[in-house]
C-alpha cells in the first residue's frame, strides 16, 4: 500500500540504436562485456555481467492497419517468458507474438505482410522500450517483405541493468568508451526515471515492517502455552 509501484522488470534497460543499415549491423563484443556492481541486501556486493541482445525494430505509417510498431528479438522467449503476461502466453515458434501493454492490440490472429502472426499473449508492464511494441522472433524474410512495403527497419542493441544504480554504471561506461558503440552517431536510449525510493530504503522499509509484523505475533502470543500456540497456528 506505501511503497511506490513495481515499474515492470524491464524498466531500466539501454537501447544504443544502430545507425547503420539492419544487414551491415553487428553487435560489437564490447557490448556483450559491459559490467556492474550489482548489490545483494545492503553489504555484499558482486561484478556482474549485464545481459545483451539485438533487436530489430519496424515502423509502420500511422494509416496503415495492425500494429504501428514491431520488434523482433532472437529467441524471444528467452527474455519474455510466460511470468510477464496479463493474458495468454508467450509461445516458441516464428509466427507466435506477444504485444506489449500500450500497443493496443489484442490477442488473436493478425495480418503481417503475406501471412499471419498468431498473438498469443498481452503483456504487463515491462519497461518504456518494451510496452508499445508488438514483439514477435525474428525473421528476416519477414523483415525484407515488410521493408519493401514501406516500413521502417533500424537495429538495435539492448542492455539489461536491473536497477537505477546498474543503469547509470551502464551509461557512465557507454559516455566513458564512445568505442564500445557500434557507429559513430550511434543513438543512445534511456528514459526511465529514478525511483521515488532508493533500493537500500525499500530494503529498510520491508525489514521494518516484517519485524513490526513479528512484533505484534510476539504481542498477540505473550502469556500462552505451547499447545495454545500450536492450536492458534492450525497444527492442532
Amino acid at each position: 500500500m506505501f511503497l511506490p509501484p513495481d515499474r515492470g522488470r524491464f524498466h531500466y534497460v539501454v537501447e544504443i540504436v544502430d545507425p547503420r543499415p539492419w544487414s551491415e549491423s553487428e553487435m560489437p563484443e564490447a557490448l556483450r562485456e559491459v559490467r556492474v556492481t550489482r548489490l545483494h541486501g545492503f553489504l555484499s556486493r558482486a561484478d556482474a555481467q549485464v545481459a545483451a541482445a539485438a533487436i530489430i525494430r519496424l515502423r509502420g505509417s500511422d494509416t496503415d492497419e495492425g500494429p504501428a510498431e514491431i520488434a523482433m528479438l532472437q529467441n524471444m522467449s528467452h527474455y519474455i517468458t510466460s511470468a510477464d503476461c496479463q493474458l495468454g502466453v508467450v509461445t516458441e515458434g516464428g509466427s507466435a507474438a506477444a504485444a506489449g501493454a500500450l500497443s493496443g492490440i489484442r490477442r488473436g490472429t493478425i495480418k503481417l505482410g503475406s501471412g499471419t502472426i498468431d498473438v498469443s499473449a498481452l503483456l504487463g508492464r515491462l519497461g518504456p522500450l518494451f510496452d508499445k511494441s508488438l514483439w514477435i522472433e525474428l525473421s528476416r524474410p519477414l523483415m525484407r517483405e515488410l521493408e519493401e512495403a514501406g516500413w521502417q527497419v533500424q537495429a538495435s542493441f539492448l542492455l539489461f541493468p536491473r536497477t537505477w544504480r546498474e543503469q547509470q554504471q551502464v551509461l557512465a561506461q557507454l559516455a566513458a568508451y564512445p568505442g564500445s558503440l557500434p557507429a559513430p552517431g550511434s543513438k543512445i536510449l534511456s528514459p526511465a526515471e529514478p525511483p521515488a525510493l532508493s533500493d537500500p530504503i525499500r530494503l529498510a522499509l520491508a525489514a521494518a515492517l516484517v519485524c513490526a509484523g513479528l512484533c505484534v505475533l510476539v504481542w498477540q502470543l505473550r502469556g500462552t502455552s505451547r499447545e495454545e500456540v500450536a492450536r492458534r497456528l492450525g497444527r492442532k
